[in-house]
């Protein structure tokens, strides 16, 4: 099992690990295939997840092969950073708090990103700070240790790490929302530099939430094939 400053990964969580570091070098399809086929648990926690959204495609997935037909690099990314948080080798991988905490962040991220009313952001990379900011938590690591082992953009560094720039705007935000005591005063303050209101923010947040409600629900064994 890959080993992380002390802490040993669950098998498929190590091959998640694995996986996004060879989207991260651009290996050929061929092996990424080989490295999912290598985990019958991440492909099969693959599976469930694209065929959530089944209605958006021909027909459900039923292959790993097509997994890297119906995604591209950056969602099969978005996917894996979601992933890393539900443990596919575990009974039920909705079931994490983190992966609940984890997918809403992302949605909120991204949907503000959308409703900036000036161009600043752009609504994928958004997400990815959204998920990648509790990663922390899943590794028991500063996050500096973490960003070690990975390739991301400065922005996002400088978002994970000192809540700079754009997408550190909206991550400070996300995470007042979180904390009971966040306080009206604060939620406007950070609204300010977005140029957004607390009315538009409340109904982002509902949405970011449906979503990652949504998703756990068909993560759930049984529950894509039902929804297909």
């Amino acid at each position: 099992p890959f080993v992380l400053a002390g802490r040993k990964l669950p098998p498929g969580q190590a091959a998640v690990v694995k996986l996004m570091g060879q989207l991260h070098a651009d290996v050929a399809p061929q092996e990424l295939e080989e490295t999912i086929k290598q985990e019958p648990a991440l492909g099969l926690a693959l599976l469930r997840l694209l065929n959530a959204k089944a209605q958006s495609v021909a027909r459900p997935v039923e292959s790993l092969g097509q997994i890297l037909e119906v995604l591209d690099r950056t969602q099969l990314q978005h996917w894996l950073q979601i992933l890393a948080y539900a443990d596919p080798d575990a009974a039920e991988p909705a079931s994490s708090p983190l992966l609940m905490l984890a997918t809403a962040r992302g949605k909120l991220l991204e949907l503000l990103a959308q409703a900036l009313p000036q161009p600043g952001a752009v609504p994928q990379v958004a997400f990815t700070v959204g998920v990648m900011s509790l990663l922390d938590a899943l590794f028991d690591l500063p996050m500096e240790k973490v960003l070690d082992g990975l390739t991301v953009a400065e922005d996002v560094r400088a978002a994970l790490l000192a809540r700079e720039g754009t997408y550190g705007d909206m991550l400070r935000l996300a995470e007042v929302l979180e904390q009971v005591d966040g306080g009206e005063v604060d939620l406007v303050r950070l609204l300010r530099p977005l140029g957004l209101t607390p009315e538009q923010l409340g109904a982002l947040q509902l949405q970011a939430l449906e979503w990652s409600g949504t998703l756990a629900y068909l993560n759930q064994p049984g529950k894509a094939r039902e929804q297909a």
